[in-house]
């Protein structure tokens, strides 16, 4: 019959059809949503006029099934070969086939939503949701559209070593990834580190003035990356130092002296407070020291083909007031100098200022400009005492 039937009442777990034929064979067929259909046979013989209830046995019914498409991509464009679990489940979906681009996963129970969580190795999961709805009796494929997997990121350390395997201490640094490009000064261990990079990187490129561009390989244990490079020097053979006191103001007759194989080499700075230093070999890295009396040193590490500003600040005791009251020649700095010293010191709009300087005090200075004659030409400046300077 294409109508249900109607006589049925429930008790102990069981349907009780009555009101059926009695001595013939009935074909009862059981259906529920989103079920298939299950038909059992049981042949009904009672005593006439008597009633009977006959145990036609247990049917189950088998949940309806259907299939779903979901595209996996991932953001570096790699291939990969996902897992896929459903439904919060902590073993990976067998049931999947490929075709077209897209991964099958068939047998899921229809008309609930699912979750789909998408996994590879090396990048990070992703999770999809899907209502599965189809006609009952029918095969769907649901589109559960695309996952793009997002590569791990890490962090790469770089150790970088001259051509000697002297390590590069707080040397600048251009180091490229992937294509993109990262720079900063190296540690006291001779390490740049780098955050945020993919962990399908296999090479990176250092660059560091005086050396030869270097390539090395990357070696990943989860997100930390490590690569050791040792780059050659690219010929140069000096390396030139600005040295200028805490203004900011260059420092004349400051001692440079660097050291490195095997050699010692010492010069200072001109009154523009620069000095070259030739003779250098190409590709080890120098220790160098810089002092000038009345200031504080500064060391560090400096190779053939680069360039350092060396910063040294005054002894706060050493200070001097200057007023220029006249500068009708335009002079742009002035420049007070002792037995090979010097500090030269820019012009401001307004130069009436404490200035605290490398100056000896109690000694005779020589006083110049770029521009003009100085008045005072010479002068003995103590400590804390006044200076007025007319250039014309």
């Amino acid at each position: 019959s294409a109508t249900a039937y109607s006589s049925i009442t429930y008790a102990s777990g069981m349907y009780i059809l009555s009101g059926l034929t009695t001595n013939v064979v009935h074909t009862i067929k059981v259906n529920a949503d989103n079920y298939t259909s299950s038909t059992d046979t049981i042949a009904l013989s009672v005593t006439p006029n008597a009633t009977t209830i006959v145990n036609a046995g247990s049917v189950s019914l088998m949940h309806q099934r259907g299939s779903v498409t979901v595209s996996v991509t991932t953001d570096d464009g790699a291939m990969v070969t996902p897992s896929f679990y459903v439904d919060g489940s902590a073993t990976a979906y067998s049931s999947i086939t490929y075709a077209s681009g897209a991964y099958i996963l068939s047998g899921l129970t229809t008309n609930v939503v699912h979750t789909i969580k998408v996994n590879a190795a090396n990048y990070t999961s992703s999770t999809d949701t899907i209502a599965l709805s189809v006609t009952p009796n029918a095969t769907a494929i649901v589109n559960a559209g695309s996952v793009t997997l997002t590569r791990h990121k890490g962090t790469l350390t770089v150790t970088l070593k001259d051509s000697a395997g002297a390590l590069l201490t707080n040397t600048s640094y251009s180091l490229s990834v992937s294509g993109t490009t990262y720079t900063g000064t190296t540690d006291t261990n001779g390490q740049a580190s780098v955050n945020n990079i993919a962990t399908s990187a296999t090479a990176v490129i250092a660059s560091v003035t005086g050396y030869n561009n270097t390539s090395g390989t990357i070696a990943w244990t989860g997100t930390t990356g490590i690569a050791t490079i040792t780059l050659a020097g690219n010929g140069s053979t000096s390396s030139t130092f600005t040295v200028v006191d805490q203004n900011g103001d260059y420092l004349g007759g400051a001692t440079v002296s660097l050291t490195g194989g095997g050699t010692t080499l010492t010069q200072a700075t001109t009154a523009d407070g620069k000095v070259t230093i030739n003779g250098l070999t190409s590709g080890i890295a120098y220790s160098y020291t810089v002092t000038m009396m009345g200031t504080s040193s500064e060391s560090g590490t400096i190779s053939a083909g680069q360039s350092k500003t060396a910063h040294l600040s005054a002894n706060t005791g050493n200070y001097f007031f200057i007023t220029i009251s006249d500068n009708s020649a335009n002079a742009t700095y002035i420049q007070f100098t002792y037995s090979g010293y010097s500090v030269r010191v820019p012009l401001r709009p307004t130069m009436s200022m404490r200035y605290t300087t490398n100056i000896k005090p109690t000694e005779i200075y020589q006083i110049t400009s770029n521009a003009g004659t100085c008045t005072p030409s010479t002068r003995q400046i103590g400590s804390g005492n006044p200076v007025t300077i007319a250039i014309n």
